[in-house]
């Protein structure tokens, strides 16, 4: 995927999108999903020049070791110099009943052409517990949303958009245009475009209102709309590209 927007929000956007899971019972609960063997996994390179997809296979906290499986066709060769070039180091994101967990690891040796042995995490993350991952967007150049004017019906507003997900887009107003953007209020002929691709979504309807912070870069308040009837293509996209911005956001978290 080539052109992809800036991962990092700015200074000021507010909490880091990855929380540090430090209670002892959630830990509990996501090493006990590891140890069934089902834990779908996505592991990668800091610079995503390699990436796999498998199952977590086994795994032993005490022992400080994470045990996975290669698929087929899989070319260790070259995963293995990408991670010479970055201390060993990658990372992984690991499907669970209740989040997104991810972490960065180090690879403590290849079994053979079909395992890998990786260091049992230090700190596991899991990101922000949504129905649908977002990510936000720059403001500088900003990206644009357009819909129908609620004033005037037929003529068309420009907004900056600044988060988005296969379920819906957060817009920001100006403090005078607030009042308009009540709760319930039906947006009609949303539209804008990412990455060259335009999204069009005929209908949507307006789910939360609040100020931004007072140190944000922009002035005015967030306006989170949630899509009625996005194409499943589009969401599809969405999500794809979603995904990829969380894992190059959570490498530059992480360091």
């Amino acid at each position: 995927m080539t052109n992809l927007p800036p991962t990092k929000p700015p200074a000021n956007a507010g909490a880091r999108p990855f929380q540090l899971m430090d209670r002892a019972e959630e830990l509990n609960e996501v090493i006990n999903e590891f140890l069934t063997g089902n834990a779908s996994a996505l592991i990668w390179t800091k610079e995503q020049e390699q990436a796999f997809h498998t199952k977590i296979s086994s795994v032993s906290p005490s022992e400080g070791t994470l045990y996975v499986y290669l698929p087929l066709g899989f070319d260790h060769k070259a995963f293995k110099k990408a991670l010479d070039e970055n201390q060993q180091e990658c990372f992984f994101s690991v499907s669970v009943s209740k989040a997104n967990v991810f972490f960065k690891t180090k690879l403590l040796r290849q079994e053979s052409n079909l395992a890998m042995t990786f260091k049992f995490p230090s700190q596991l993350f899991k990101a922000q517990r949504r129905k649908e991952m977002r990510f936000t967007l720059g403001v500088e150049p900003p990206t644009l949303a357009s819909f129908e004017d609620p004033l005037n019906p037929g003529g068309m507003i420009k907004k900056i958009l600044l988060d988005v997900s296969a379920g819906g887009i957060a817009v920001i107003v100006e403090e005078a245009d607030a009042a308009l953007f009540f709760v319930g209020l039906k947006i009609r002929d949303l539209s804008f475009m990412i990455d060259d691709r335009v999204v069009m979504v005929p209908e949507s309807e307006v789910r939360h209102t609040m100020p931004l912070p007072l140190d944000y870069t922009l002035h005015g308040h967030k306006v989170g709309i949630q899509f009625t009837n996005l194409p499943e293509s589009d969401a599809e996209w969405i999500r794809s590209l979603a995904f990829e911005m969380s894992k190059r956001a959570f490498a530059n978290q992480v360091g």
